[in-house]
């Protein structure tokens, strides 16, 4: 927006005009004017005056004035030293002159100047910084508020003011009105009253305990220093109507408590939590329904192998139709458990061959002439069952002169066996130096008092049967012929039975 230049004649000084610009900022001043040039900057809402060159900052519109009229020491000397709001200036200066006044309005003025009665007085007040002198200002409290505008605005301050009260003033109690007939019907602020004045006061002081009565017989009991009543003046005894002090010995005594189990129940006074108590009820308990946590996979899972030993009952054997657990075993050897689940003996009689066989080398050393099981080459027996049997045992002797006998042991029934063995040392060729015994005793055979070499493999072959009428072990065994002298039975040996 381009500035804006008004112009107007120095007042007294006709041939001397005056501009007066409207700036939108601070930059857009302009570079040089005259003495007494104003401008007016609109995004700074600020007034310029040019003097000795440059521009000043000029007409500052009041800010808030506060205080009192007492504080403003310089106001009313500023105030008399300006003329009246309602004045002129016709013929104060110079004599008004029309070819004066027909020249500042000629042709010589610049094309976009004005004359004086062409501008309005709006135009004016909306381009220019300052209040309005059409407005004033009511009288207000003792402390001033916000004035604004310059000090000539102010006209009726002073009139305002002095139709106050200074700040400091007093009044009689006449200049109150009622004031004196408040005050009569007021108390003195030292005056008494008597008992009876008072609404109930009597009957609240009858109530009370007399002080002479503090710890006298048939008054109240007093207060020591740590504020218990002390010890003369409580009734201690053993009566009913006395009290047990700290040392009685009754205190001492096991006591029988009052009947109060209903305080310790399910929503008694004294509740106990079950939870909170140790060791075990006396009385059996049903327990909260809990299964799934001894399941798989619950909180406290039971393991199979951790439980008693079962009770002599079907209930969860398995079968055909669902899993369970292995039934009980019917014994003897001449059954087997079928698809079905029942024991039968298999199609075509007997049981079956069952084989033995030694896995590691067996040193027998029990004593002079003492029989010895062989580790590996013993089955069990049933009473009832008849039984076949052979044995095929290769053992060494520590030293030739060692002696040896061969055996077997089984319960009662009836045995009866053949055996053969080695008298002469290994070799290809077939002789008749071997011998031979049927027997039917248990642990039976003559101690032999040498071995026919020593360090190599020699041989026993027992068979026979046996009708068991005990149930048992059936063995077969072997003894050395001196203590401390070693027979090693040897690993590989085997054995059958059925």
């Amino acid at each position: 927006m381009a500035v804006k230049r008004y112009t107007t004649p120095e007042i007294g000084h006709w041939d001397v005009v005056r501009s007066q610009y409207v700036c939108d900022t601070e930059a857009e001043l302009p570079v040089a004017a005259l003495d007494g040039d104003w401008a007016y900057c609109k995004d700074t809402n600020t007034n310029w005056l040019w003097e000795d060159s440059s521009w000043a900052q000029a007409g500052v519109a009041w800010s808030n004035i506060t205080g009192t009229l007492s504080a403003q020491t310089d106001i009313q000397t500023a105030l008399n030293d300006k003329a009246a709001s309602a004045h002129t200036h016709a013929g104060v200066y110079e004599p008004a002159d029309a070819a004066i006044q027909a020249h500042v309005i000629s042709a010589h003025a610049p094309t976009n100047a004005q004359k004086n009665s062409d501008i309005l007085q709006a135009e004016i007040e909306a381009k220019l910084v300052g209040e309005i002198s059409s407005h004033t200002h009511a009288g207000g409290a003792a402390a001033w508020g916000g004035i604004t505008g310059t000090l000539s605005d102010q006209t009726d301050l002073q009139t305002a003011l002095d139709g106050k009260a200074a700040s400091s003033h007093t009044h009689t109690i006449a200049d109150t009105t009622n004031l004196q007939t408040t005050l009569d019907g007021k108390a003195a602020s030292s005056h008494t009253h008597a008992i009876a004045d008072v609404t109930n006061l009597q009957t609240t002081l009858d109530a009370k305990e007399v002080a002479a009565n503090k710890g006298a017989a048939n008054g109240y009991a007093s207060l020591d220093a740590v504020t218990k009543v002390p010890i003369v003046q409580v009734p201690t005894g053993a009566t009913a109507s006395t009290v047990c002090i700290g040392n009685d010995a009754r205190l001492s005594d096991a006591r029988t408590p009052t009947t109060h189990a209903a305080s310790h129940q399910n929503a008694g006074g004294d509740e106990i939590s079950v939870a909170g108590l140790s060791g075990l009820l006396a009385d059996a308990q049903t327990p909260a329904t809990h299964a799934t946590s001894h399941k798989s996979g619950g909180s406290d899972t039971v393991k199979l192998d951790e439980l008693a030993a079962p009770t002599d009952v079907t209930t969860l054997n398995a079968s055909t139709s669902a899993h369970g657990l292995m039934q009980k075993y019917p014994g003897g050897t001449t059954n087997f458990l079928r698809a079905d689940g029942s024991f039968a003996a298999p199609p075509g009689g007997g049981g079956g061959i069952n084989t033995l066989r030694k896995t590691a080398n067996q040193t027998i050393n029990g004593g002079a002439a003492t029989f010895v099981d062989i580790t590996d080459l013993t089955f069990p027996v049933v009473s009832g069952t008849d039984y076949a049997f052979e044995f095929y045992i290769t053992f060494q002797s520590a030293a030739s002169t060692t002696g040896w006998k061969a055996g077997v042991n089984c319960p009662a029934g009836t045995l009866d066996f053949w055996a053969g063995s080695d008298v002469i040392a290994n070799g290809a060729a077939g002789v008749a130096t071997h011998t031979e015994r049927h027997n039917t005793v248990r642990d039976d055979m003559t101690l032999l008092t040498a071995t026919v070499t020593q360090a190599v493999d020699l041989n026993v072959r027992i068979k026979g049967r046996y009708l068991c009428t005990a149930n048992g072990i059936f063995a077969a065994r072997f003894a050395n012929e001196l203590a401390n002298t070693n027979i090693v039975v040897q690993k590989g040996s085997w054995g059958w039975w059925f």
